[in-house]
Parts: C-alpha cells; sequence; structure tokens
C-alpha cells in the first residue's frame, strides 16, 4: 500500500490501485482506468478514484465518497505528482 501525504491539511492517506473496465449501457468495455483506492487507515476506504492512461482524471456519476471534493482534488494533485517523479 503507497502513503500519500496532504501538506496543507496535515493528513496522511493511504492507496492502492488496480486496472478495472469501464463498461458502456450493453456491457461493451469502452476504457480500461486505473482506479485508486484510497484509505485514512490502511482498513477506512473513504472514496475511489479513477485515472485514463493518458492521465485524466474520470469521476463516475454515481460516486459515493466520504470525502469532501476539495480534498479529492488535493489527492488527485498529489498523486499527479507522485507519478510525475518516478
Amino acid at each position: 500500500m503507497n502513503t500519500l501525504a496532504l501538506k496543507n491539511t496535515n493528513q496522511t492517506f493511504y492507496y492502492h490501485t488496480q486496472k478495472t473496465d469501464i463498461q458502456n449501457a450493453l456491457g461493451k468495455v469502452s476504457a480500461t482506468l486505473t482506479e485508486y483506492v484510497i484509505y485514512t487507515d490502511k482498513d477506512d476506504m473513504i472514496c475511489r478514484l479513477y485515472k485514463t492512461k493518458e492521465g485524466y482524471w474520470y469521476d463516475p456519476f454515481e460516486s459515493k465518497d466520504d470525502i469532501d471534493n476539495k480534498t479529492k482534488q488535493e489527492i488527485k494533485a498529489a498523486i499527479d505528482v507522485l507519478e510525475n517523479k518516478g
């Protein structure tokens, strides 16, 4: 599990990634995305974030997250910084 520390809020999050398929209404795979599962603790999941292979963030319409949008945007930005360093 990866560790992500947000400087602005002094919060630490944990996450892991996995590939996931997005299907259209007919059940055909329309995209394969990287899913980021975000935790506040090693057992407490707060949201799932999705990113395309081109590096764009994708937010599904029915997303049910236990996190505010500002923090979600900060997490996305921090992940982008970490990935661009590597």
